[in-house]
């Protein structure tokens, strides 16, 4: 049985976002702080790659550079 805090946290909405830029190691620190507001944070560095994650992740959120 689940209590009422456990019951808020799984109707909670994923934030999801994808970060997409050829130089990652800029959004290191936008990453820890996604990450610590509950973000799920995908980075990626490739066309290819962006466009699978995007599609695959259904992110809330796209940050290009």
């Amino acid at each position: 049985m689940q209590n009422a805090a456990t019951t808020r946290k799984l109707s909670r909405t994923v934030k999801r976002v994808v970060i997409f830029d050829n130089s990652m190691h800029k959004y290191q620190d936008l990453i820890k702080k996604l990450e610590k507001e509950d973000w799920v944070v995908q980075a990626v560095n490739d066309k290819q790659n962006a466009i699978n994650t995007v599609l695959n992740f259904q992110p809330s959120l796209i940050i290009i550079n």
